[in-house]
């Protein structure tokens, strides 16, 4: 299963339940995050380091303690988090959502409701703390 992060609190969650998951039906999580397309090499090697952070305090206070390998890609995020979810055949994408008032957009995010209403795979959205 892959689990997109934005690296951010609101994104943990849904890396929790990814985790969660997978350590339940025995399989491993694919943790990624999408760096901006013009991200210079510090940047990304920031992001990889962020990331991997980042899916070890999640991990450590989940219940599942699945596999799991950290991929950072640059580029538009629908689009990357797709692409990674089809590179690695990812039989589901785990995403956060925002919980805002408005259009679908605005109640599960731009990226969420894109990866969402294009994914090939089944897709689990987890509404965030804010």
């Amino acid at each position: 299963m892959l689990a997109a992060t934005d690296l951010t609190e609101d994104s943990e969650p849904a890396l929790r339940a990814a985790f969660e998951v997978a350590g339940a039906f025995g399989g491993n999580v694919i943790a990624v995050h999408v760096a901006a397309a013009d991200a210079g090499p510090e940047a990304l090697v920031r992001a990889r380091r962020d990331l991997q952070s980042q899916v070890h305090r999640v991990r450590e206070s989940a219940s599942g303690r699945p596999p799991t390998t950290e991929i950072v890609v640059a580029g538009e995020p629908p689009l990357s988090i797709l692409g990674a979810a089809e590179e690695h055949r990812a039989d589901l994408i785990v995403i956060g959502t925002h919980g805002r008032i408005g259009r679908l957009r605005g109640l599960i995010g731009s990226v969420a409701e894109q990866v969402v209403r294009l994914a090939r795979c089944a897709v689990l959205t987890v509404h965030g703390p804010s």
